[in-house]
């Protein structure tokens, strides 16, 4: 294995672990906040905070203008160049952030009784959104602070923020809940939002920066350009929203209520490891392929290791999530979700696609092309919305997964023809080979489990077994392993 190869992925494999491991503590963590807020506050406060957590996430995208986003893309180039660079463009985040914070608070205070009608059908909650709109500036501030932080490449301080401001926000948060019960339910947000700020300033202080003088106007100058980026990656996600919304309204048109559930059961369940990792993976990956930006060779071994540590990393989980899918949906759900078996086998194949496809699309996030990214992500959502209504139409629940399945597949292609033809990215032979094992292995175990159930169980086990051992090699886990024990003792 060459040199760049190792450490390469000797980079991917520490922000995975490190992330990933935030991530599933938050996860974990999250359950049980939810829980203890279920008991404390009833059903009706839970579907009082969902609204809420709805609201709050709409308002904060719409007005954050993905400015996090291009903001980590700009400080990872800029730090490539010089440190004076840095120091201007997170200045320039900040004042942005700040700027699109307080035009948020005032909107929303404008419209408090129009979204009161809107989420609640009357206006009593318009008290409770004008102070909920104090979570924009919060979460702009967060913003631009872990931005700068993703675009240093500080994954360690990433991680602890990951974890410490949600447990903060929780231990704050709860005896609120406890004494005020639905009085409260707005200050969660409110402390959550601070308590991540304040996590992301200790760390962010940490980062040596140089000192500089720039004016307001700039710097405002300077936020046009990330606003123009970040608003293409903003709508990207509205759309994505509104799309995810939309299906639930076609699948419960056309199959009611209960398959509804289902669908979400089976997304979720589908999602939960590969999620995971790609977001854990993605935290790194995205800084180091924009400071490469202008290097298509250097762009192309990003990628290509990339996709190869994700296939290495995912492919066992995936394995795994095939053969024992129905199990798990009994022990995390009811029998009832079990129907879900025949959505979330082709939701894996589709998830197994997006570990290839993710990193292909983060290339056109890296060079700032906006409008492609935008085009791309329209693509995919009316492709997933037309091919839901045809998937149902002709093989019911079966055909909600091989929707996604399919939208997918027509991304990956889209995508691919893009970053080669502009970027001059391909696929490398590795990279090639053990995409063509990882769909042939998980549709070799969706056969063997649908027609030879009683013996698949050994045939799967003893597959899982040799790919994890494969990976594990490949990957020199082993090293890794030792170093995250040694890391926190």
């Amino acid at each position: 294995m060459k040199d760049t190869e190792i450490n390469g992925k000797d980079q991917i494999i520490k922000s995975t672990f490190l992330m990933g491991g935030a991530s599933a503590f938050n996860i974990a963590f999250g359950a049980l906040r939810h829980k203890i807020i279920a008991i404390l506050v009833s059903s009706e406060g839970v579907g009082i905070l969902g609204i809420y957590q709805s609201l709050s996430n709409l308002l904060v995208t719409i007005f954050g203008l993905g400015i996090n986003e291009s903001g980590a893309r700009q400080i990872a180039i800029s730090d490539s160049i010089n440190e004076h660079k840095v120091s201007e463009t997170y200045l320039s985040i900040k004042r942005i952030a700040i700027v699109t914070g307080i035009l948020g608070i005032t909107t929303t205070i404008l419209l408090s009784k129009g979204l009161s009608l809107f989420a609640f059908k009357n206006s009593k909650h318009y008290i409770e959104i004008i102070f909920l709109s104090f979570v924009i500036l919060l979460s702009n501030l967060y913003g631009a602070q872990t931005a700068l932080i993703q675009g240093k490449r500080k994954i360690y301080f990433l991680a602890k923020i990951g974890i410490l401001g949600p447990m903060w926000g929780t231990l704050l948060s709860l005896p609120l809940i406890y004494l005020l019960k639905l009085r409260a339910l707005i200050s969660y947000f409110i402390i959550m939002a601070f308590t991540n700020l304040i996590s992301s300033w200790w760390y962010s202080r940490k980062i040596k920066l140089e000192p500089i003088k720039l004016s307001w106007i700039s710097s405002i100058r300077n936020g046009v350009h990330l606003a123009e980026f970040g608003s293409a990656i903003m709508l990207g996600t509205l759309l994505g929203s509104v799309c995810s919304f939309l299906i639930q309204i076609l699948i419960a048109r056309a199959m009611g209520l209960e398959s509804v559930g289902i669908y979400q059961a089976s997304s979720i369940f589908s999602t939960l490891y590969v999620g995971i990792l790609l977001r854990a993976m993605v935290t790194d990956f995205y800084p180091r392929l924009s400071a490469a930006y202008n290097n298509n060779i250097k762009l192309s071994n990003i990628v290509n290791d990339q996709i190869e540590a994700g296939l290495l990393l995912a492919l066992p989980g995936v394995l795994l999530t095939l053969t024992f899918a129905s199990s798990i949906l009994l022990i995390l759900y009811t029998r009832a979700f079990l129907p879900g078996i025949l959505i979330l086998r082709w939701q894996i194949l589709g998830v197994l696609i997006q570990v290839i496809s993710w990193p292909l699309g983060y290339v056109l996030r890296a060079q700032g092309a906006g409008r492609l990214f935008l085009l791309t992500e329209t693509i995919y959502n009316l492709s997933y919305l037309i091919f839901i209504v045809v998937g149902m139409e002709f093989w019911d629940l079966a055909g909600i997964g091989i929707a996604f399945f399919i939208s997918n597949l027509i991304y990956l292609l889209i995508i691919c023809i893009i970053v080669s033809r502009k970027y001059k990215i391909k696929l490398n032979k590795n990279v090639s080979l053990l995409s063509c094992l990882s769909f042939s292995l998980s549709i070799f175990i969706m056969g063997v489990s649908s027609l030879i159930p009683n013996y698949s169980i050994f045939i799967n086990i003893l597959l899982i077994f040799i790919i994890s051992f494969y990976s594990y090699k490949r990957l020199n886990l082993k090293l890794w392993l030792i170093k995250l024990v040694n890391k926190f003792k």
